[in-house]
């Protein structure tokens, strides 16, 4: 899953799309959750490290749409632990 870091609009510019950056952030949330899922059930070392090494990756890309949010001064996210699923921290 793709993304781009851009800066934060200038004053007065148009403002982000909140919504887009909360709903990609939690895409790459599930999917970094659904990789280590199947990791840990994956008996085949070499799947297992590559879902480990997919879940790795869609982290980071939930950093990088967490960083976005906050530049953007937007309520922080945070995910759960217990079923990956991230939320708005208000």
């Amino acid at each position: 899953m793709a993304s781009s870091l851009q800066p934060p609009p200038a004053p007065g510019a148009n403002a982000p799309d909140l919504h887009a950056f909360e709903h990609h952030w939690q895409d790459e949330a599930d999917a970094a959750f659904l990789y280590d899922v199947l990791a840990h059930a994956e008996p085949d070392e070499r799947k297992r490290d590559l879902y480990r090494t997919l879940s790795e990756v869609e982290q980071r890309h939930v950093e990088i749409w967490g960083t976005c949010s906050a530049r953007t001064g937007a309520s922080q996210m945070r995910s759960s632990r217990r079923s990956g699923r991230v939320s708005s921290r208000r």
